[in-house]
């Protein structure tokens, strides 16, 4: 059963739609990578500046320590017959003290392998992250390359339907008495490709170049003059015919249709599935180039 121009339309939407969704899974992935290295960042240098604050009270504190201990010995030097007793138990003191100290620096050295151990799991999810980027990518690689074989069978789907109703408005309404769909033309290595081309030889002595869009925008515009402006080049049989340029379209908006008009181009829009010029009274085209 062939594919109605809604079916095409609900299928252009829903792979829009997804279009949309995979750009706001990707947005979302960004801004949670920003965050979760963001939180990495913050408590890495917290825990270097805790370190550094820590490092740096224990080494007053046992520069302190050790001040004592020295101003203790020489008092005891002094005293050694009357206070033996009392340097022997501080010798013990100090001996736990240098001991105490050996347990914290050897916890220090453990919190920087804790550290290091922290910084090589941020990188492994890095890593990981960017794996994730990139599976991301061809997603997004494959999901264009689908949309983009969509939009070539949909432009097939609209010229082919627009070709039978024009045939006939070229025929019936501009006297034409050739006319021909996907005309292509090569000269000096360049090409030329026109959705339909329709002359006349008899008194009429003109030329129409139909160009087939589903929704022409303001750049369509700029695309039907230069090639109307290209066709004397391809086609010097013609140079003494009037050239005339036609846009017919699935949909075009209000001001997109008067600036088509306005460069004395013609319009022809659908209507129920059959394609009619759509042109104020009393127009006058434009003969080009």
């Amino acid at each position: 059963m062939a594919t109605t121009p809604e079916e095409v339309w609900q299928l252009l939407g829903e792979l829009v739609q997804a279009q949309k969704e995979t750009d706001r899974r990707l947005k979302e992935l960004g801004e949670e990578t920003d965050r979760r290295l963001k939180e990495l960042g913050e408590e890495t240098d917290r825990k270097f500046k805790e370190f550094a604050q820590e490092a740096d009270r224990r080494s007053q504190e046992t520069d302190r320590k050790f001040k004592e201990f020295a101003q203790e010995a020489d008092r005891r030097s002094q005293e050694a017959d009357r206070r033996s007793q009392e340097a022997d138990r501080r010798s013990q003191e100090t001996d736990r003290q240098l001991q105490e100290t050996d347990r914290q620096l050897q916890e220090t050295a453990r919190q920087l392998r804790e550290t290091d151990r922290q910084l090589r799991e941020t990188d492994r999810q890095l890593r990981e992250l960017d794996e994730q980027v990139k599976e991301l990518g061809k997603q997004m690689k494959e999901l264009g390359r689908q949309v983009g074989g969509l939009g070539a069978k949909f432009g097939s789907f609209t010229e082919g339907m627009a070709y039978p109703s024009m045939a006939r408005i070229l025929q019936e309404q501009f006297g034409m008495d050739c006319v021909g769909p996907r005309v292509r033309r090569r000269r000096n290595g360049q090409e030329i490709e026109l959705d339909v081309l329709a002359y006349a030889n008899s008194d009429r002595q003109a030329v129409y170049v139909v160009e087939v869009k589903s929704h022409p925008r303001e750049e369509s515009i700029e695309q039907m003059r230069r090639l109307l402006q290209r066709f004397p080049e391809f086609f010097p049989e013609h140079h003494d015919k009037a050239l005339y340029g036609i846009l017919a379209a699935v949909d075009v908006s209000a001001a997109v249709r008067e600036q088509f008009l306005a460069e004395g181009l013609y319009v022809a829009r659908i209507e129920d599935e059959v394609f009619a010029l759509d042109v104020p009274e009393g127009f006058q085209a434009r003969s080009w180039p």
